[in-house]
């Protein structure tokens, strides 16, 4: 009989670990759960690359963050950080510190992360990459070849003198914090555009699975305590020739069997081209279940299954048809489904945990 494998001793002095991952295309509305679980965090750790956006909004004002975690918007004392496999456009970066009050102390950067150049996207637009995989063009793919083959050529954020105040390990920092200190992990992206599992060659150039994310940021499984997989009732994918999507439908038809007053219509963050959409894949997202192991789902767009639910904030209060939907992806899964989003505006949110 094979032992239980014990933890380090110096393991248990650790921070616990949330991970929020996509289970479908991207663009399930992780950044409206992010913003919603951001007081709650310590550290918050903004993984992948500015070819994927964020979406926050609160009142009058509404983000869409490429760079920067959209916690930082909303938790003004969390500390923020890239990691070693982020890449960095610097000019979306400056942006976007503009938009975080007292960010000099809080933001931290990894002394290996890369910076994406104007080659990188000239790269892609000449090897016209959005017409033949959708891609956005945003020089990420482009940009991780050129780490790869460690050519003089590619700089990392150490090489760039403007970010010399932020530069550190973030490894070694991570891992040196206390086991009082909560670390959220903020994912990009989906499941089904993951590098190695996704219907390649209609993917994004890297690994977007919950262990993936650890390992760009050179942190053990060991810390792990909660995985939220965000999912939406009705998965998008970008516009063109982006990959497979199983029964595709339109706007028109989203909006007609919700109910709403008025036509439903979504644009990506990046390229604001309009998205395609498809029916609810209960096979893509148990595939997406049994790779992340997510210790509780958070369902977006309800108000998509039912107009009537725009807004709610109670269980109790959710339609018989939302509640069916919810149940039945329970049902499916075996994973509780414990955030429930209702519309766009950040208190839009059912929480049952």
């Amino acid at each position: 009989m094979k032992s239980k494998r014990s933890r380090l001793a110096f393991s248990d002095n650790g921070p616990s670990v949330t991970i929020l991952v996509g289970g479908q295309y991207g663009s399930e509305g992780k950044g409206c759960i992010a913003g919603y679980l951001a007081p709650e965090h310590d550290v918050i750790v903004r993984v992948g690359a500015p070819n994927a956006g964020h979406t926050l909004k609160m009142g009058d004002s509404k983000w869409k963050m490429r760079q920067l975690p959209v916690a930082g918007l909303v938790n003004p004392d969390c500390v923020m950080l890239i990691g070693a496999a982020g890449l960095i456009n610097l000019e979306v970066l400056k942006t976007e510190m503009g938009y975080i009050k007292g960010i000099e102390g809080r933001l931290f950067i990894d002394r290996n992360a890369g910076i994406l150049e104007p080659h990188h996207i000239k790269e892609e637009e000449e090897g016209k990459m959005n017409a033949s995989i959708g891609s956005t063009c945003e020089g990420v793919g482009a940009a991780l070849k050129h780490k790869i083959s460690r050519g003089k050529d590619f700089r990392t954020a150490k090489d760039v003198p403007e970010l010399a105040p932020y530069i550190i390990n973030v490894s070694e920092y991570i891992n040196k914090l206390p086991q009082d200190k909560s670390v959220f992990i903020e994912g990009t992206q989906g499941y089904s555009l993951s590098l190695n599992h996704g219907p390649y060659p209609f993917c994004t150039g890297r690994d977007v699975i919950a262990s993936s994310m650890l390992s760009d940021i050179g942190l053990s499984p060991f810390f792990c305590d909660d995985i939220i997989m965000v999912v939406r009732t009705y998965p998008i994918r970008v516009a063109g020739n982006s990959g497979p999507m199983l029964d595709e439908i339109d706007w028109p038809t989203v909006t007609k069997e919700a109910g709403y007053p008025s036509e439903l219509q979504e644009k990506t963050t990046v390229t604001k081209r309009i998205r395609r959409v498809g029916r609810f894949d209960m096979d893509q997202v148990i595939e997406a279940v049994k790779v992340n192991r997510p210790t509780q789902l958070a369902l977006t767009f309800i108000d998509y299954i039912s107009y009537e639910d725009k807004g709610k904030t109670e269980y109790d209060d959710l339609t018989v048809k939302s509640k069916a939907f919810i149940n039945m992806i329970e049902d499916k899964t075996g994973v509780p489904v414990n955030l429930i989003k209702t519309g766009i505006e950040y208190d839009d949110i059912v929480d049952r945990r």
